[in-house]
């Protein structure tokens, strides 16, 4: 639960019940769901909001990254295999829902049923142990760093820092492993 401009709010999600499968190969397919986000209205939950991403519901909360006295949706993942398993997806509120304030990637694709698939992907994923959020300049704000192994074993460390309005590269560093 969150109170924004005065109105108490409530944050859940849903699984559906279809997969992207590769079902001639005999392998399970990813389970896909969203977060909504339902206003109390006379005491009563009345959709407000629903994500246009297709994100597991378990990691979504209501948290202020900004420090601006106003939630922020913050969805953040881990989604237990190994490589780029940690991933970021920031909702900023604007009176008629949430606005997406990080990058994302649009991603097509068609099932082995034939049907047509437009998918958004945050760029924000990385190594679990490498991929956080937190102030790491002491400005209120939160960045988000997300760091990765490339292909030469070197760790590539992105940050990106929040404007205002979105979440953007802000430094990248890569450290060698010794």
């Amino acid at each position: 639960k969150a109170e924004i401009d005065k109105e108490l709010y409530l944050l859940t999600g849903y699984d559906e019940t279809t997969y992207l499968d590769d079902s001639h190969n005999n392998k399970p397919g990813r389970k896909f769901g969203g977060i909504l986000v339902f206003k109390l209205i006379k005491n009563k939950p009345v959709l407000f909001w629903e994500s246009e991403e297709y994100i597991n519901r378990m990691y979504a909360r209501f948290e202020d990254v900004n420090n601006d006295g106003v939630v922020e949706i913050v969805w953040d993942g881990d989604f237990g295999v190994t490589g780029m398993n940690n991933a970021f997806y920031v909702y900023k509120y604007n009176r008629k829902g949430f606005l997406l304030i990080t990058p994302i990637n649009n991603v097509e694709g068609i099932t082995p049923e034939g049907v047509k698939l437009k998918i958004s992907t945050t760029i924000l994923s990385g190594d679990g142990d490498l991929t956080y959020m937190k102030d790491i300049d002491n400005d209120g704000i939160q960045e988000i760093t997300v760091g990765y192994r490339d292909e030469n074993d070197k760790i590539v460390s992105k940050i990106y820092k929040y404007n205002g309005s979105k979440y953007y590269l802000w430094k990248e560093t890569p450290v060698t492993i010794n």
